[in-house]
């Protein structure tokens, strides 16, 4: 993060826990990636207009069981970020 008070924003975010429940449960009964963006995001949390959260569901049995969120500023790559995230969650699934 190049700009401190998105962080710091965005960390206000993830202590809000009655939000970030929101936003997980939402992102929960996807089937996969859901993305906040910009203005989206600055909805929820002010101060987040240049900022991105995505969360990603992971599952046991195949059975959606929780999700696991990522802050980063709006202009990142996303095809590289889930080339990342997505085994990661696949390796949660089969562990847990």
């Amino acid at each position: 993060f190049q700009d401190p008070s998105l962080l710091s924003n965005g960390l206000g975010l993830f202590e809000n826990g009655r939000k970030m429940r929101q936003l997980l449960r939402e992102a929960v009964a996807q089937k996969g990636p859901t993305f906040w963006l910009g203005r989206e995001l600055d909805l929820i949390q002010e101060g987040l207009e240049g900022g991105a959260l995505v969360a990603l569901p992971y599952r046991i049995a195949h059975k959606p069981v929780g999700a696991f969120a990522l802050l980063a500023p709006l202009r990142i790559d996303y095809k590289e970020l889930l080339s990342v995230i997505l085994p990661f969650i696949e390796r949660v699934g089969e562990v847990l």
